[in-house]
């Protein structure tokens, strides 16, 4: 015996590329807003983030972080190398909300769920593809 529910909108699961679509651009939105706030206002706090492995260190930290930022949200956004993209930034979302349920005070901003459930849709990415209007082409 199988008991079947039958789904209430079926018509609608035709925009599904688009709905993948829109989860993976606005992961990429957001990882370009980061980079884009540690670049122009929030320099001082990603200098505090990074401050304990030494001045020199703290300064490459600092613009690698902001390069990371940049270069995986214009690959989601675009839709290139998005399962290596969203592995990546899935892992570094986790790594993030481990970090702010171990010592919050690192990362001011936000909340662990706000971590958590961006690296959840950043890891689905990796089993739902690329989605509408991207580079990628599943084999």
């Amino acid at each position: 015996y199988t008991s079947l529910m039958l789904s209430v909108f079926p018509e609608l699961f035709i925009f599904t590329l688009l709905a993948i679509f829109v989860l993976r651009v606005m992961v990429g939105l957001m990882l370009l807003q980061f980079a884009h706030r540690g670049f122009f206002h929030e320099r001082a706090q990603y200098k505090i983030f990074f401050h304990r492995f030494g001045d020199k260190v703290s300064l490459i930290l600092f613009k690698v972080s902001l390069v990371v930022e940049l270069v995986l949200g214009t690959l989601l956004v675009l839709g290139y190398s998005t399962q290596i993209a969203a592995l990546i930034v899935g892992s570094l979302f986790f790594a993030a909300f481990v970090i702010k349920m171990r010592r919050p005070s690192l990362i001011p901003y936000s909340t662990p769920s706000f971590f958590l459930m961006f690296s959840v849709v950043s890891l689905m990415l990796i089993f739902l593809g690329p989605g509408a209007f991207a580079f990628d082409y599943p084999l």
